[in-house]
């Protein structure tokens, strides 16, 4: 019985160290990006607006904009993105994996179709989505 306690007692303080040092390490980096200030926000919404402005979609459906070299703003590099996608009246970015199974993805975009003013920055990690940001147009 005292062995059983010990290994418990052990195997609940290692679980703790692995939290905490993951949690110190900077966590996870869709919830690090749900939780940033109103300004980081502003500022990561005013570049994918300069984005969106910079690449007209014509008659094209989207266009994948390139996420290597210096020209990406330093907002949008720092996630890391792996896919930027330019649609109609949208910025989509899978961010912060290698690929669609383990990233997140971010998108800014009217709020809905009646609220075309209305414009939300929102996450979307698997099947749960959150809205961080809303902005109304004037």
């Amino acid at each position: 019985m005292r062995i059983a306690r010990v290994i418990i007692i052990v195997c609940c303080a290692l679980v703790v160290v692995v939290v905490l040092s993951f949690l110190a390490l900077g966590g996870d980096p869709t919830f690090r990006f749900r939780h940033r200030s109103e300004r980081y926000y502003v500022e990561f919404t005013k570049t994918c607006d300069s984005i969106l402005a910079a690449h007209p979609l014509g008659t094209n459906q989207a266009i994948e904009i390139p996420i290597t070299g210096r020209s990406l703003p330093r907002i949008i590099r720092e996630l890391p993105p792996f896919k930027i996608e330019v649609r109609p009246h949208c910025l989509w970015i899978l961010a912060g994996g290698t690929g669609h199974a383990n990233g997140y993805g971010i998108t800014w975009e009217p709020r809905d179709e009646s609220q075309t003013n209305v414009w939300a920055l929102r996450t979307i990690l698997e099947s749960h989505e959150r809205i961080v940001y809303v902005r109304h147009e004037k």
